[in-house]
């Protein structure tokens, strides 16, 4: 029998943490949210009709957590309760894996779960942690492959190289890049060993079978379902330099991650910023602030496109998918001017921590030999392809951003210890506390205001028994039901409308007139809000 005395205290505080955001949070409510009805769709073809047919909107692989959605519909039945609560079950295996890693990798345990905790509490993290979206299996997956393809690194042994193609391999199957471990592995363990065939082999071999299985599932998905106009591809993301604007767009695309990761990470970057920077010779800290400087440049390019995501919006977190919040109506409530100010301010000073203790930590590990050096290579391949993509790619949503969240942690935290005054951890314990609250707070309101729009749309089709060809109930109502095509026509909202006799809104709209109201409280700022079923005039 299992006692709690022998589960170490570092994972007893994660396990507290996680519940307790759980149940301030209330993550109740039988709906889909953002994409996830897509993927819930594809788990009910499976658990409910029994066959794999997988719906054209998402442009991911999601075999995986196809499977996975419809083993726990298998024990629970279907809902998209049962599929929010699987997604949860990963998000905090996701935080164990990565506390895992970071301990792997020399870091003291304290530090470990505190970058763990940081994780945890990203907005982005933790909201996507409520949804069925792909974002949260894929970087539990991916990140058990980081782990035991570290474990390879440093040991040498090759099972450890068995098991990261594993999870390499059905995190592939989530989303593409789980290819991206595998091909950052073959560039460390051949640097790390002799060039000969047996080293080239075991190199090679996660990724062959990662790329393999990606080829056979695109091969299968173009000839059973044809591949989706969103479906990703190498061409398309080689062809975006040639497009116009593309060098505009890469500095402001940089300048909205310097300031992203400098919010995400500040707790870290306060902690480690002093040790970093002593730590750097004279002529390394002028390379550090002049890179520092280049990079904190790029702001002045993105100042005015911060917080213009698909999660985060201003004051909020998950998009607002109702036909007036669509189009920049009734969405609130917001920050003024000058508190949007002070939080770009606060992003800023993050990133100017941050940056500086990147720059050292990339210089003195690859000057280094041995398993150091390896690390850091394997490490800061990944960053690089993948900061690469985020430039190249079409789509340039904020839920992107998060699998290079703990990939800087681990090269920040790497082999570092507990050793800070009581001034700098207050300041890192205090932006640790404002992002939880923000985090728990805002996701408690989307899931609070979903619960009110989907009362109000169950009032329409139950009691009213308005067909949904006659709703537009939002992205995530008309996207389950798909009762008319896309773009259907002016002055109708693009997610497959037929008529809009009836609309659910945040608030009023011309040529509709409010029917009824269904009330939800709201805790960011503390208060009671509305949403509204519209009748057509």
């Amino acid at each position: 029998m299992l006692r709690l005395k022998n589960i170490p205290v570092h994972v007893v505080v994660l396990v507290a943490a996680w519940l307790g955001a759980i149940l301030l949070v209330n993550p109740l409510g039988n709906f889909p949210l953002n994409d996830d009805w897509a993927y819930s769709k594809d788990v009910w073809n499976l658990s409910e009709q029994g066959r794999l047919l997988l719906d054209d909107f998402p442009a991911m692989t999601r075999i995986t957590q196809i499977f996975w959605g419809a083993a726990w519909c298998e024990v629970f039945g279907f809902s998209f309760q049962v599929l929010r609560f699987s997604t949860l079950v990963l998000g905090f295996a996701g935080l164990l894996v990565f506390y895992f890693l970071l301990v792997e990798m020399g870091t003291n345990k304290r530090l470990a779960v505190a970058g763990s905790l940081v994780l945890a509490f990203n907005p982005l993290y933790f909201s996507l942690s409520y949804t069925f979206m792909t974002d949260v299996p894929f970087l539990t997956l991916f990140l058990a492959s980081v782990l035991f393809f570290v474990k390879s690194l440093k040991t040498g042994r090759y099972r450890f190289i068995v098991w990261a193609t594993v999870f390499a391999l059905l995190a592939t199957l989530v989303r593409q890049f789980g290819m991206l471990s595998p091909l950052a592995f073959a560039f460390a363990w051949v640097l790390r060993n002799r060039l000969n065939g047996k080293s080239i082999a075991w190199a090679a071999m996660p990724l062959v079978v990662c790329m393999a299985a990606y080829l056979l599932f695109t091969r299968w998905l173009e000839a059973t379902h044809g591949l989706p106009d969103s479906y990703g591809s190498i061409g398309k993301l080689l062809d975006r330099p040639f497009k116009s604007g593309f060098f505009e767009a890469s500095l402001q695309r940089t300048g909205i991650l310097v300031f992203s990761y400098g919010l995400f990470l500040m707790p870290l970057a306060v902690l480690l910023f002093k040790i970093h920077f002593k730590a750097a010779s004279r002529s390394l800290k002028w390379q550090v602030v002049s890179l520092t400087v280049l990079l904190a440049v790029t702001l002045i390019f993105a100042w005015r496109w911060i917080f213009y995501g698909n999660l985060l919006y201003n004051l909020g977190l998950g998009p607002k998918t109702l036909k007036d919040a669509a189009i920049w109506l009734n969405v609130s409530p917001q920050l003024s001017p000058d508190g949007m100010l002070w939080v770009k301010i606060a992003g800023t000073a993050g990133a100017v921590l941050l940056l500086p203790g990147l720059v050292v930590v990339l210089v003195k590990k690859i000057r280094q030999t041995g398993t150091a050096c390896n690390l850091a290579i394997f490490f800061w391949s990944m960053i690089a392809a993948y900061f690469g993509f985020l430039l190249l790619e079409l789509y340039f949503l904020d839920r992107y951003y998060l699998i290079l969240v703990p990939l800087l942690l681990a090269v920040l935290l790497q082999n570092q210890v507990w050793s800070f005054d009581k001034i700098t951890i207050s300041i890192a314990v205090g932006t640790l506390l404002v992002l939880a609250v923000f985090s728990i707070t805002a996701t408690h309101d989307y899931l609070s205001w979903n619960r009110a729009r989907w009362q109000a749309l169950d009032y329409l089709t139950e009691e009213k028994n308005i067909p949904p060809n006659r709703i537009d109930g939002g992205f995530e109502f008309n996207g389950w039901h798909k009762p008319g095509p896309k773009d259907n026509g002016p002055w109708k909202s693009w997610w497959w409308v037929d008529r809009d006799d009836y609309v659910v809104a945040f608030g009023d709209l011309s040529n509709f007139t409010k029917e009824k109201g269904f009330p939800y409280v709201r805790w960011l700022p503390p208060g009671v809000d509305s949403v509204y079923v519209l009748k057509h005039n």
